[in-house]
């Protein structure tokens, strides 16, 4: 169950970041809010998004077995899009001056 478990985490990690990828391109000089609702948010990122975390849970979950990959699976996307949510607002606040 480990490796279909860690197959769907990676699926869901992949479309966490996809969505969050397509939020920061649709505001690229809008500060992003690190909890709440962006401004601007593309048709279907929210669905794709929480897919993306459903998948991530329920992988993580089939990999009991291996704790220290569950850990890893369950918090690359957070983690990832942590740092992609500070450097976007750098961005942003050096454009807006």
């Amino acid at each position: 169950m480990s490796i279909v478990g860690a197959a769907l985490a990676i699926i869901g990690n992949a479309l966490f970041l996809w969505s969050l990828g397509r939020v920061l391109a649709a505001s690229p000089t809008t500060r992003m809010p690190y909890f709440g609702p962006p401004q601007v948010t593309p048709s279907g990122a929210v669905a794709q998004r929480a897919v993306g975390a459903g998948l991530i849970a329920f992988g993580a979950a089939l990999c009991f077995s291996v704790p220290l990959l569950t850990i890893v699976l369950a918090l690359v996307a957070p983690l990832t899009a942590f740092v992609a949510i500070v450097r976007h607002n750098k961005r942003a606040d050096a454009v807006r001056g």
